[in-house]
């Protein structure tokens, strides 16, 4: 990673903000982060976080609708109860 990133760093996993948004919205739909993502987020994360923040647009967008929201930030987890 590259060093002027240090600013933008999410304290655990050491990933961008942007990316541990991500992270965190499988934990907020699951309860935990299950093991295929956590796998994905570590190695990806590290080799190619762009392609890392682009796999998880499409997700965010394939569950959400990308057309709904411009911006490209995780979208709130809808609960099946609520």
């Amino acid at each position: 990673m590259s060093n002027g990133a240090g600013n933008e760093k999410a304290n655990s996993g050491d990933l961008p903000d942007d990316l541990a948004k991500f992270r965190d919205s499988y934990v907020e739909l699951f309860g935990s982060l299950p093991a295929l993502p956590a796998a994905r987020f570590a190695f990806s994360g590290e080799i190619d976080p762009q392609a890392l923040r682009l796999i998880e647009q499409l997700r965010a967008c394939v569950l959400f609708g990308c057309h709904r929201r411009q911006d490209h930030e995780p979208h709130p987890v809808r609960h099946a109860s609520g």
